[in-house]
């Protein structure tokens, strides 16, 4: 009587050939997640700066004004001022604005925008990911 079938040292030795290819894969997927989360971010950091200079474009055309008679102190001015919101982000929300910065909350994320001498700083207040910088013109 012929018995079919793997013995046990054929089948650990494929689960050790398994287990190495594992330990190899892991790191370089993980490193591949990490990327693209950090791409994302950035991009998305990008994008409030684009609508930022957008909104800052909208408050000067709807209040006459030019960017030497714009308030520097309150940088919140350009993307709120006497009720109407001109910042418009899908998927954003302005979370809290006061002198100088504002908090901006994209899909449960919050990104801090600094606004210093006509250049607003917009960091990903998550992690350490590279921070985007625009020019208020």
């Amino acid at each position: 009587m012929k018995n079919k079938g793997f013995t046990l040292i054929e089948l650990l030795a494929v689960i050790v050939i398994l287990a190495i290819i594992a330990l190899i894969a892991t790191p370089i997927i993980l490193n591949i997640i990490n990327d693209s989360r950090k791409s994302s971010i950035d991009r998305t950091a990008e994008l409030i700066g684009s609508e930022i200079q957008l909104a800052y474009s909208s408050y000067m055309m709807n209040v006459s004004a030019t960017s030497a008679t714009a308030s520097a102190d309150d940088y919140c001015t350009y993307m709120a001022s006497s009720g109407t919101v001109y910042f418009h982000m899908d998927g954003a929300t302005l979370e809290s604005c006061g002198s100088n910065s504002a908090v901006i909350d994209v899909n449960g994320n919050d990104y801090t925008a600094a606004y210093s001498g006509g250049t607003v700083t917009i960091t990903y207040s998550g992690g350490n990911v590279s921070s985007k910088t625009v020019t208020m013109k």
